[in-house]
């Protein structure tokens, strides 16, 4: 089977994210199941790789090539920085800087036809608006650079499917973001998204409420009345498996879970809450929207163990795994 030529990138260079990319792709396993390409600083993920005993060869891209010997990975090298640049567990604007050129320069490999999907590492916000570039999360900026005006946060875990309609918003800007055309926007999203990528014919989607007891028949708000109920109503006339609003206390039961295959959350902790329970690391962050497939695991930069070689690269696998899967449900090559 022809291996899918998958873009990595390095994401935060004094985080974990150099050492979870390296980690996984040391596994021969799922070398046969990929082409990958690493986007990030040569130098510095070389430095990483010799600090923390990763045996791995890295060579940069030669521009053009499609098949690589394997006993080395190549590497997209950008990002001006060093390995005397930077500390683990210290962020700057440089490290910032290198995360947000790999994530563009990763992009730009999708469009040239390069790599058929993009993993991306986790980066620091913080670091990166240091740089100087206005930055929300790695959803929003994709969508930007790819002119994708309908887009949608969806995470996946080996029981959970959950897409939220609300991402990196203040709590307080929630509601206000709660509208008909961003709830059917999102659903109908994670429909084609189910169909497409998870070959799931009639899928069925759980929608959750926004306020306690789904608005309480108004008492504790009226947004399910006004806003989200209607919206239910309409996909169901058009012949979609779509239920709710649920409580969301509730609505993930054991036996929903099985009822349903995705559900929509109104914003962030509400479906991020109830996935992570099974464990930081298991689930993967899928942008839908986009026109190629781009995955990412769930966890952060963990500058707290940064550099001290005992980081799970589980998540960073299961993300790599995912796009792969994805490519060939749509049928890439």
């Amino acid at each position: 089977m022809k291996k899918i030529p998958i873009g990595i990138t390095a994401g935060e260079v004094s985080g974990i994210g150099p050492e979870v990319v390296l980690k996984s792709l040391v596994a021969k396993k799922l070398r046969r199941r990929c082409q990958p390409i690493i986007i990030g600083p040569l130098e510095v993920l070389r430095t990483t790789a010799e600090s923390l005993g990763i045996e791995v060869s890295l060579e940069e891209y030669a521009s053009g090539r499609s098949l690589f010997p394997g006993n080395y990975i190549p590497v997209i090298d950008v990002g001006e920085i060093k390995a005397r640049d930077f500390k683990f567990g210290e962020p700057t604007r440089l490290t910032g800087k290198s995360a947000l050129e790999a994530i563009i320069a990763g992009v730009q490999l999708t469009q040239a036809g390069v790599v058929r999907a993009l993993v991306t590492a986790p980066v620091s916000k913080k670091a990166i608006n240091s740089s100087g570039h206005p930055f929300r999360g790695h959803t929003e900026f994709l969508a930007t650079l790819t002119g994708s005006r309908k887009f949608a946060m969806m995470f996946v875990s080996p029981k959970l499917k959950i897409t939220l309609v609300t991402t990196h918003l203040p709590l307080k800007e929630v509601a206000g973001n709660i509208t008909s055309k961003m709830i059917s926007e999102k659903l109908r999203l994670t429909i084609n998204a189910l169909e497409l990528y998870f070959g799931i014919k009639e899928p069925r989607i759980g929608v959750c409420a926004l306020n306690p007891h789904a608005g309480e028949q108004g008492l504790l708000g009226d947004e399910e009345k006004r806003v989200i109920t209607p919206v239910i109503r309409r996909f169901k006339r058009s012949g979609h498996s779509v239920e709710g609003p649920f409580p969301a206390d509730t609505v993930f039961s054991e036996d929903n879970l099985k009822r349903f295959d995705a559900f929509l959350a109104m914003y962030h902790d509400q479906g991020l809450i109830p996935l992570k329970r099974g464990g930081v690391g298991r689930s993967v962050n899928v942008t839908l929207g986009l026109p190629f497939v781009r995955t990412s695991p769930d966890f952060g930069c963990a500058f707290e163990i940064a550099g001290k070689g005992i980081a799970d690269a589980t998540g960073m696998t299961e993300a790599i795994n995912l796009a792969i899967d994805m490519c060939r449900k749509k049928g890439i090559r």
